[in-house]
């Protein structure tokens, strides 16, 4: 990182010719700071899910959510476990292609060098774009029933 530039300004397209690695840290950047964004907002989601939809305002003891901050609050929740499955998903597919590679290297005097298959990633990226529905889908569950609930 270049000193006095922000991670967000070091990322930002430029333009011009790039190669490879650039692009790939201009995506993991990208992909990395949305997974960190849908997971504050499934955390916030929940805590307004809690706020705004727990209670009915006469006895404050018990709770009444309504269906759909119900819904809302199981969204954000399935965002998390989405999030976490990403995470799941990934650490098992490289592990297990990189012990391969790893046997082939050692036991097998392959190369070192290869490619690895498109397939590897398919699961963390389904996860991936779920996590973000969830979120979307959660937040428009959570927008209506706020407004049901001051009309």
């Amino acid at each position: 990182m270049t000193v006095g530039i922000s991670p967000e300004q070091e990322s930002a397209p430029v333009h011009g010719t790039i190669d490879l690695a650039e692009a790939k840290r201009h995506q993991e950047f990208f992909t990395g700071k949305m997974s960190d964004n849908t997971r504050q907002l499934s955390f916030a989601g929940i805590g307004a899910v809690w706020v705004f939809g727990g209670g009915n305002g006469l006895n404050h003891s018990a709770l009444h959510f309504s269906t759909t901050f119900l819904w809302a609050g199981l969204l954000f929740v399935v965002a998390l476990g989405s999030d976490f499955l990403q995470y799941v998903a990934g650490s098992i597919a490289w592990g297990a292609f990189r012990r391969k590679k790893e046997l082939d290297v050692v036991v097998r005097n392959q190369p070192d060098s290869f490619l690895a298959p498109r397939a590897i990633n398919w699961a963390t990226i389904v996860f991936f774009f779920l996590k973000a529905l969830f979120v979307v889908v959660g937040y428009a569950f959570l927008a209506v029933s706020v407004f049901h609930r001051i009309h």
